[in-house]
């Protein structure tokens, strides 16, 4: 993927309050020259071409540590295309997707630091020998991205249902003037606003559902194998 504001993604710090629960492990030993020993171990998993993609610009070296088996990531940031990498490091497949998935949260609540459309795509592989094998993808779902309509297929029943009600409870009650109210016409319109209360109270229900719908929805679609 790609950033709008380079000078930004450059900086450790924007990282550092992008993935707050993420340890930064050094990338190079006290004096600046070689690669530490974990660093050295972490590009070794990487084929010549990657290695060499991913060392092209600023590099960052992150750890997991609140998983059984730590994850590694490895973040790249070529200032000259603007491209940013990050490249995650597993033992097991659905510890790597679900990292994959928060990793990807966050870059999108980032604002418009980030471009991240629904052809972005994440990648899973495994490398053997320099032989890259490839596991599954996921796509990006952008979080403005079919949101109302994924959250109203699962809800369909119960918007069409409350929608009709409203419509034509309200057009009784703005249209209709009961002169007595024990009479019929009176009974139907007191029924009538008391069913339309009922309808406006699921109507903030909806609302509710719809900000956790948001706030759970994931921001990945992997491809069934």
């Amino acid at each position: 993927m790609h950033t709008r504001h380079v000078d930004l993604v450059l900086q450790e710090s924007f990282w550092r309050e992008l993935l707050l629960t993420w340890s930064f492990l050094p990338v190079t030993l006290a004096d600046g020259g070689e690669y530490t020993p974990r660093m050295q171990t972490v590009i070794a998993r990487l084929n010549p071409e990657a290695r060499a993609r991913a060392l092209s610009g600023m590099v960052l070296l992150l750890e997991d540590v609140d998983r059984p088996t730590p994850n590694e990531c490895l973040i790249s940031v070529d200032a000259q295309t603007s491209e940013v990498s990050i490249r995650i490091f597993g033992r097991f497949l659905t510890d790597i997707q679900s990292t994959s998935e928060w990793i990807l949260r966050q870059l999108m609540t980032a604002g418009q630091v980030f471009i991240i459309t629904p052809h972005t795509r994440c990648f899973i592989a495994l490398d053997t020998g320099g032989q890259r094998t490839d596991l599954t993808t996921g796509r990006a779902m952008p979080l403005r991205h079919r949101l109302w309509h994924g959250f109203y297929q699962e809800n369909v029943y119960n918007i069409n249902v409350t929608s009709m009600v409203i419509t034509l409870t309200l057009m009784v009650v703005l249209f209709t003037s009961p002169t007595e109210a024990h009479s019929a016409l009176g009974k139907f319109y007191g029924l009538c606003e008391r069913i339309l209360s009922a309808a406006l109270m699921n109507v903030f229900l909806l609302l509710s559902q719809f900000y956790v719908y948001r706030k759970g929805r994931r921001v990945l679609e992997w491809e069934k194998p």
